[in-house]
């Protein structure tokens, strides 16, 4: 779901996700508003239909407004990889 009014939180699902594969989870900051507002993010990765409790998470981490006089921004912060082994995941941070 993306939330494109940016008051969060956004969620991504991989409802049937291929055993042995690797999935990179990244966060794309883009704000082209005159707020010039930098992103304090946070990341939950949840494995498993039943999980209730996230097996990582991080944050807060800034990403930051660029740009000249609009407020632009294009950050693409790459978090962790996760792999499926049809049971459970692993995840490997990237950070």
């Amino acid at each position: 779901m993306d939330d494109i009014t940016g008051t969060g939180p956004e969620n991504i699902n991989i409802d049937e996700p291929v055993v042995g594969s690797e999935y990179t989870v990244g966060v794309h900051f883009y704000a082209n508003d005159s707020s010039g507002m930098d992103a304090d993010v946070y990341v939950s990765v949840f494995c498993g239909t039943i999980d209730v409790d996230p097996v990582y998470e991080i944050g807060p981490i800034v990403l930051e407004t660029h740009g000249g006089g609009s407020a632009q921004s294009n950050d693409f912060w790459r978090v962790a990889t996760v792999s499926w082994d049809g049971y459970r995941c692993t995840v490997d941070p990237l950070t």
